[in-house]
């Protein structure tokens, strides 16, 4: 997963189901401070980002 200049991976998470465990998303942050959220959507099948950037981070 390439989160762009400055980002990196800060964990892979896995599905909790004991029968699955297969990768369920991966969390990053970039330099700005930005969390990155890569996940398969449940509706299209797509996988797809979420950003979001925390109150307290500038």
């Amino acid at each position: 997963m390439y989160l762009g200049k400055g980002g990196g991976i800060i964990r892979k998470m896995k599905c909790p189901e004991r029968r699955c465990k297969k990768r369920a998303c991966d969390i990053g942050e970039t330099s700005s401070g930005w969390i990155i959220v890569s996940l398969k959507c449940p509706n299209c099948g797509r996988v797809i980002k979420v950003y979001w950037k925390p109150k307290g981070k500038r």
